[in-house]
């Protein structure tokens, strides 16, 4: 009887040897000869009957055909772990790594905060935490929950969450509005100097106004809400940010709220996730963490 490859010995192999971008390196990493790991990789072409690799003896490539066989093999690896993370959680207290991605100011602002109390509160548990203002791929990137912010999600396959409701407010400093004077109505925003958000090339000329579809030059533009608000705290202009980074900022006297009246469209910072929460333990600890510390307002 021919003995059945162990498919998934050969793809943890191939994988590796794409990550570390050497075979040697790929070896040192799963503690094989190299040898091993190459006589690995040409079986696995030969059940295939493909070329994955190209390979010289200074680099490597992907083949098209390689570079399909990674990409869903990564996914079914990832698959793999989270069902033996399933079943080893259904015994004991939740543990193990969640890899979490959030936007830079979010996570500089909010849920740092919240994480390093929850790795207190919960010490089995290993984050691996990702700031970027990149949109990653949950299973190409192996992330685990992606917090965003939103005005209108996509329709996605991912579970979601809603977390926290933000509304946007103008602010300025003090000494501003003594020099330029306090706006009464939106028109009267066109002849200040405003300080907006800039998202890659897109300028914000439009701010969120429910009634109003206005048009506005800015003074200023960043990508950066931290940018924005020490701006309006120096008096360069007025700035819209998020009320949950300028409410303190309002209460001590360093801002004034401007045109409080008029309505701004709201925004929705949510987890994203893959699986249910109820087939993972240290998933649905983190999120409720996440969630219990919100509603009490503890950041």
């Amino acid at each position: 009887m021919r003995r059945t490859t162990d498919k998934y010995h050969l793809l943890r192999i191939f994988c590796q040897v794409v990550d570390k971008q050497s075979f040697t390196e790929a070896a040192k990493y799963l503690q094989v000869p190299s040898s091993s790991v190459s006589k690995a990789v040409s079986q696995l072409e030969a059940e295939l009957d493909q070329t994955l690799l190209y390979r010289t003896t200074r680099s490597m490539a992907l083949t098209d055909a390689g570079n399909i066989y990674y990409k869903q093999g990564r996914r079914l690896l990832s698959d793999w772990q989270a069902l033996d993370n399933q079943i080893k959680e259904l015994t004991g207290a939740p543990k193990g790594l969640l890899r979490i991605t959030t936007p830079v100011v979010l996570g500089q602002n909010l849920l740092s905060k919240i994480a390093l109390d929850f790795m207190l509160a919960h010490p089995q548990i290993e984050l691996d935490i990702i700031l970027s203002n990149k949109v990653m791929d949950l299973i190409e990137d192996d992330i685990d929950v992606a917090f965003r912010t939103w005005t209108k999600l996509s329709d996605s396959a991912l579970y979601k969450t809603d977390m926290l409701q933000m509304r946007l407010v103008m602010v300025a400093s003090p000494g501003y509005l003594q020099e330029w004077g306090t706006p009464s109505k939106i028109e009267d925003l066109k002849n200040h100097q405003l300080i907006m958000f800039k998202s890659g090339t897109d300028m914000r000329n439009h701010w969120g106004f429910i009634d109003s579809q206005i048009k506005l030059r800015g003074k200023m533009y960043s990508n950066n809400t931290f940018v924005l608000m020490e701006a309006a705290l120096r008096g360069v202009g007025i700035a819209n940010i998020y009320s949950h980074f300028a409410d303190s900022l309002i209460a001590s006297g360093q801002l004034v709220e401007v045109l409080s009246d008029e309505i701004q469209s709201t925004s929705t910072v949510s987890a994203l996730y893959r699986q249910h929460r109820r087939t993972s333990a240290k998933l649905d600890c983190f999120l409720t963490f996440v969630q219990q510390a919100l509603k009490a307002g503890n950041v």
